[in-house]
């Protein structure tokens, strides 16, 4: 199957874009998809882990970074299954021990296999996570959608490891066809 067969049905003016997430995904390149809110990076996100999962690779997903403390509760969860009482167990810890675990648990797995993140709304990161972000992104393949790139001191060396798909408005007739389908 190629893969413009392949692909026609999932985006609506998104194609080149999917593939070529897909394409640097393959590379093992880390990947930040930059648009204005509205212009889709979130269901191209979607289109892109659907079809990882049709390749039985399972991403762990995060719809934001803030708060830190239940972003990092879902990122230890993706990769490890937790019962309750580990749940409370992690729940109890400060936002240090719980990156500190959380990174222990990425190196753990890491070794084996390179685990892959798709992060949504990166500009939400907040300053404090930089260091633990620079260090996830060394155990981990990130993707990741932002309306912008942040500036800050803290997370410019964290950004700057990205290759940029810079998401632009859809032609008026894909936009016509994407309003027709919803």
């Amino acid at each position: 199957m190629s893969d413009a067969s392949s692909l026609s049905g999932v985006t609506v003016g998104r194609d080149e874009e999917l593939r070529g997430l897909l394409a640097f995904y393959k590379r093992g390149t880390p990947i930040l998809v930059l648009g204005k809110s509205g212009l889709g990076k979130t269901h191209l996100l979607q289109a892109f882990m659907k079809r990882l999962e049709q390749q039985r690779i399972r991403p762990i997903y995060l719809d934001r970074l803030w708060p830190f403390k239940p972003a990092l509760l879902g990122l230890y969860g993706g990769l490890r299954k937790t019962d309750d009482k580990a749940l409370n167990r992690l729940k109890r810890l400060t936002v240090p021990e719980l990156a500190k675990e959380t990174l222990t648990l990425f190196e753990r797995v890491a070794a084996r296999r390179r685990p892959s993140v798709v992060l949504d709304r990166l500009e939400d990161a907040p300053a404090s996570a930089a260091d633990f972000l620079l260090r996830l992104s060394s155990l981990a393949l990130i993707v990741g959608a932002a309306q912008y790139v942040k500036r800050t001191r803290a997370l410019r060396r964290f950004f700057w490891q990205f290759e940029i798909l810079e998401l632009h408005p859809l032609s008026r007739q894909d936009a016509t066809t994407l309003a027709e389908r919803l």
